[in-house]
């Protein structure tokens, strides 16, 4: 270590210490590509950070609780139907599935294949290219935030919402306005234009105009690297 500290080295170092002989079997079955590939995108620290937790099965869902003896059952709070595991709450639940496929993604969560969310993100970063899986890593977040704004407020965001909310996160530190169903607000000095662009957006645009927020935010991040 050279005393500077990132995202990626504190995982890392977590990583180390949790499973001291993963490195080899990782390296024979894709993890060690996948994690290389992973930590090379250049999104949000808070999306890479969900994204591992969810990967490693530590996010906070009530099928965990409820083994540590936290809450009184499994039920998913947004469907109320099926056990909520990690996959349950960010792909496969039928509150979470619409939002996948309005997405530019236009992906048909329920048909995936995967029990666990690490094979099913393993596949988006081996097929797809990098603004791809960035714009998966920003749903998730985005998915994550609209899981507890209901379970722990109360608070309800239609599919229009999430997507916004994943596409404010190409900005530094974006936070949705409460009780507004576009409305951003950003410490980024260059983001209020690119913000502007959501302030008189019509639903029927908004795929559209979420691949261009994506794509020159994304650029900028790249002259910058």
């Amino acid at each position: 270590m050279d005393g500077e500290y990132t995202v990626k080295s504190g995982y890392a170092f977590i990583q180390e210490k949790l499973y001291p002989n993963a490195s080899s079997s990782s390296n024979i079955n894709g993890e060690g590509t996948f994690w290389k590939k992973f930590w090379s995108l250049k999104a949000h620290p808070r999306c890479k950070e969900l994204a591992w937790r969810a990967c490693h099965e530590i996010l906070p869902v009530k099928a965990s609780l409820f083994k540590r003896g936290l809450v009184d059952d499994v039920i998913c709070p947004l469907c109320g139907l099926e056990e909520e595991i990690v996959i349950h709450a960010l792909v496969t639940c039928d509150k979470v599935a619409p939002v996948w496929f309005a997405s530019p993604l236009a992906v048909f969560a329920r048909r995936q294949r995967h029990t666990s969310l690490r094979g099913w993100l393993q596949d988006f970063v081996f097929s797809s290219h990098k603004e791809g899986v960035m714009m998966v890593l920003n749903l998730l977040h985005a998915l994550w935030y609209r899981r507890n704004e209901w379970a722990f407020k109360q608070r309800h965001m239609d599919i229009d919402q999430i997507l916004c909310k994943a596409a404010a996160m190409n900005f530094s530190d974006p936070v949705l306005v409460p009780n507004s169903s576009t409305h951003f607000v950003s410490e980024s000095p260059n983001a209020g234009a690119l913000v502007n662009i959501w302030l008189d957006v019509v639903p029927t645009f908004l795929e559209q105009l979420f691949y261009v927020v994506f794509n020159v935010s994304y650029a900028h991040l790249s002259t910058e690297a």
